[in-house]
């Protein structure tokens, strides 16, 4: 009695569907990187104009450079992800890209608010998005930058 009849038979196109359903997590995720990060980078100017004033200026509220760092920084840091998310073909590097637009993300959050404790669990909620990606070169990535301090 043999039980390799029993057994489901691999297909050649069973490795392919896990690819590319693999893609299409992978794609989606990058497209809700994007509206991450444009949300973010919205909150980040809110918070330019409505905080940072009084963090930096103690009770005197009048425009600062933040709000200029707000929109130039997290601009740029919100486009890049943006445009890798509308891009045609996904690369290799954009979950890296994505990590590292939101660890600046997370600074940018940081320092806009004068630096307060509540801003720094950022990094942790943003590590936790980022293991979506199941990827652990992406959160290795992000983790290297926030150790040696490049990033906060």
């Amino acid at each position: 009695m043999s039980h390799s009849a029993s057994l489901p038979q691999p297909t050649a196109t069973h490795g392919h569907d896990d690819l590319e359903l693999a893609a299409q997590l992978a794609t989606s995720l990058d497209q809700r990187f994007a509206i991450l990060a444009v949300v973010e980078w919205l909150a980040i100017v809110v918070a330019a104009v409505c905080v940072s004033p009084y963090a930096w200026e103690g009770t005197s509220h009048h425009w600062n450079p933040h709000l200029w760092v707000a929109l130039g920084i997290g601009g740029l840091a919100s486009a890049l992800p943006v445009a890798l998310a509308l891009a045609s073909r996904r690369l290799a590097v954009t979950p890296h890209i994505n990590a590292t637009c939101q660890m600046l993300m997370a600074g940018l959050m940081v320092h806009v608010t004068g630096g307060r404790i509540e801003t720094h669990f950022a990094y942790f909620g943003l590590l936790a998005f980022l293991s979506f990606y199941r990827d652990w070169r992406s959160e290795e990535h992000t983790s290297e930058l926030q150790s040696r301090g490049l990033i906060s």
